[in-house]
């Protein structure tokens, strides 16, 4: 249930700062913008193994009537060369049944939840330590900082315009349209698979605000799930903040005796 309900949150700003928008939408003509030197920009965070700390929030209706819910999160990320090697995330989750809350650290396959509902832990214990086939963060994710998604993206992209200022930053803002093949929800987010053609797909409607180092600063999707049966399409609609690039955050794993298997 954990993981279920971790599904539609982390990839997702429990107060969203304002984006101030200039009165004419000119193409803004400067060498080298285009997704190719975002891409190269965030690569290069990889490798400097610095973070960011990000913030979203997410409305999404499900597979089943009526069931729709509001997901914020807010927390760090830090890098490695292959992308997010260690995220450290608290989301809180309002949905029509009720509200939860929960803090996931991840630290390569390492996995440790603090859930608001706590039900089957010791006394004294805090924590729930599981670990995964492999880190779901360094695979295509639908974000903003992922560079798979932009390789994607960028044949269906424009060519940038005046976008503003994102907390103080004057931006580029770059938009499109894109069908990501098989989207898969994840703890992480939405992960799809570059290549493949199967179904089920999902429809996106992008845009990202890129800073004058050309690294993100604002992403918003609108995304719908093609399904076989029309009542079961769902949709989710994200808007994510990045700040603080090329912080050196640290994160660590709770100590040993507050958590269990």
């Amino acid at each position: 249930m954990i993981g279920l309900k971790m599904v539609l949150a982390l990839s997702l700003v429990a107060s969203l700062p304002q984006v101030e928008t200039v009165p004419s939408v000119t193409p803004v003509v400067r060498a080298g913008d285009s997704l190719a030197s975002v891409r190269s920009a965030v690569e290069q965070q990889f490798a400097n193994r610095s973070g960011v700390h990000v913030s979203t929030r997410a409305r999404h209706r499900s597979f089943w009537p009526g069931l729709t819910g509001i997901t914020t999160t807010k927390g760090v990320y830090r890098f490695a060369r292959s992308g997010i090697s260690r995220s450290d995330i608290t989301q809180v989750s309002k949905l029509s049944f009720g509200t939860s809350s929960m803090r996931l650290i991840t630290i390569g396959r390492d996995r440790y939840a603090q859930a608001s509902a706590t039900a089957s832990i010791p006394p004294g214990k805090k924590w729930v330590h599981s670990r995964q086939v492999g880190f779901p963060q360094a695979k295509a994710l639908v974000e903003g900082l992922s560079p798979e998604f932009l390789q994607l993206a960028a044949p269906g992209a424009d060519s940038g315009t005046s976008g503003g200022k994102v907390d103080g930053v004057p931006t580029i803002l770059y938009a499109g349209d894109v069908t990501v093949p098989e989207p898969l929800p994840s703890p992480a987010g939405i992960l799809f698979r570059l290549g493949e053609e199967s179904e089920p797909r999902g429809r996106i409607r992008w845009r990202l605000w890129v800073g004058p180092d050309n690294l993100p600063r604002r992403f918003t999707a609108s995304m719908v799930w093609d399904a076989l049966e029309a009542e079961n399409v769902r949709t989710m609609n994200w808007t994510t903040f990045y700040r603080h690039w090329g912080d050196r955050v640290e994160i660590k794993p709770p100590p040993r005796h507050l958590w269990v298997e």
